[in-house]
């Protein structure tokens, strides 16, 4: 791609045979736009911007469309400060640039000093200011401050409060919000969003009305369990509290996907509020937390991990994805938790066709523990063979498996297609009914090199 683009800025000023169709740089230009995260396609990007006036609107449209700021624990917050300073000063001197801007993503992780400070800079408050002017279709801000909230709406007022008035931006339809605390349980009123994710919040107990009223617009809802699965209750003293009962939520009408993260056992019942007012329910993932310890891997269990399938007559698929890494001291604790959601369920959607199970796997020597792990497997494969779950055509196994060192000392080093075929060999052994009966059973393997200095947790 870069060389074809050589190629046609050096006809432009030399001409030595026929030019390369505009078409086709405009193709190669797309390319490198699709392909933004490697920073080579950036720096060529960059580079299309400058080399010619023809090149140069469609270059910047794949530079600015996308603009994400990010800090990590071991970054200096100095050069996070220079690149939100950079975006102001660019987009006030050129304000054709902002058409291009489609999605903007925040992410820092720091002391809760630093990210105040951050937040609260001029410049990263007007570039919030500029972003609620454009056709802005995405927002994503996640603060990291350890185990703690990582920003207050009270104590970060100019950010929070440019935030507020870009969510109901009328083009934004897309809104991801984690790790912050005093949100006002009205974010999302009056606004055009079609999907949310909202994960650790703290939601302020002083703002009214008391729960989140939906959007008529809203198609997708992620969330955790710091969502107000339970109404807000507010008693005659003002001592607002959570109340026992389940109070059903005005009824979300587009919602068709749903994403819940899962810590403890009577969670999947808590939401069982939020899923009832989704009538037109077609796809529900229940994923455990990344962050649950091994003590606590027993999730979606027990009398409160029923779905209300009697309220969602139009769900077609179920995902049960487990986040947290698999290794070899728990995989049967992981499966066990599974078979047994699968055998709490009662009164089973006749709409439902298709089943998934995706499992993110890590050990340094080999899956052997994990997978086959054959008679947690034939536990699942049993508990999917009873006669409620008889509608569901399809189940999809999805394997990320993340290797480290070799498949074994015998076999040397790692083959990928030995390890799939291998992987493909069991499905007969830990699914001995399913793939006896009509049911299309499918399996997905990922494997992924991991850095060997890198330690996942």
């Amino acid at each position: 791609m870069l060389k074809l683009l050589r190629q046609w800025t050096s006809q432009l000023t030399k001409p030595s045979g026929p030019p390369l169709p505009l078409e086709i740089v405009e193709l190669v230009i797309d390319e490198l736009g699709n392909h933004r995260d490697n920073p080579e396609c950036l720096q060529a990007l960059l580079a299309c911007a400058l080399a010619s006036r023809p090149l140069t609107q469609r270059s910047q449209h794949h530079v600015f469309s996308r603009i994400i700021l990010s800090m990590t624990r071991e970054s200096e917050p100095g050069r996070l400060m220079q690149r939100i300073k950079a975006l102001n000063c660019i987009t006030e001197a050129n304000p054709s640039l902002t058409i291009h801007i489609r999605s903007f993503k925040l992410s820092i992780h720091g002391s809760v000093e630093i990210i105040r400070q951050i937040l609260e800079s001029p410049h990263m408050v007007s570039v919030l200011r500029m972003l609620s002017k454009v056709q802005l279709q995405e927002v994503g801000v996640t603060i990291g401050v350890g185990n703690h909230r990582g920003a207050n709406w009270e104590t970060c007022r100019a950010f929070f409060g440019a935030l507020d008035v870009l969510v109901r931006s009328p083009s934004l339809t897309s809104l991801c919000l984690e790790n912050m605390a005093g949100v006002p349980t009205t974010l999302i009123q009056q606004t055009q969003l079609k999907k949310i994710s909202l994960r650790q919040l703290n939601l302020v107990k002083s703002s009214f009305p008391p729960s989140l009223s939906p959007s008529l617009h809203l198609e997708s809802i992620a969330v955790d369990c710091s969502f107000p699965f339970r109404r807000l209750i507010v008693p005659s003293d003002d001592d607002i509290y959570m109340s026992d009962n389940f109070a059903p939520y005005p009824p979300f009408p587009s919602v068709k996907h749903v994403s819940l993260f899962i810590d403890y056992s009577e969670d999947i019942g808590d939401t069982a509020s939020l899923l009832s007012s989704c009538p037109g329910l077609e796809t529900l993932r229940l994923e455990q937390s990344a962050n649950a310890t091994r003590a606590r891997f027993g999730i979606i269990t027990g009398s409160h991990s029923r779905i209300p399938f009697v309220d969602l007559p139009k769900l077609r698929r179920i995902v049960f994805r487990y986040q947290a890494p698999i290794r070899y001291h728990h995989p049967a604790v992981a499966l066990s938790a599974l078979r047994d959601v699968l055998d709490d369920q009662e009164n089973v959607a006749i709409s439902l066709e298709e089943i998934n199970i995706e499992l993110k796997i890590v050990h340094e020597f080999s899956l052997r523990y994990a997978y086959p792990c054959e008679p947690a497997w034939v536990a699942v494969d049993a508990a999917l063979k009873a006669e409620k779950w008889a509608h569901v055509r399809r189940v999809n196994l999805f394997l990320d498996f993340k290797y480290k060192y070799i498949w074994t000392a015998r076999d040397g080093a790692f083959d990928e297609r030995v390890f799939l075929k291998r992987c493909q060999d069991q499905l007969a052994n830990i699914f001995p009914s399913l793939t006896k009966s009509d049911k299309v059973l499918t399996l997905k393997v990922v494997p992924t090199h991991m850095d060997p200095d890198q330690t996942y947790y």
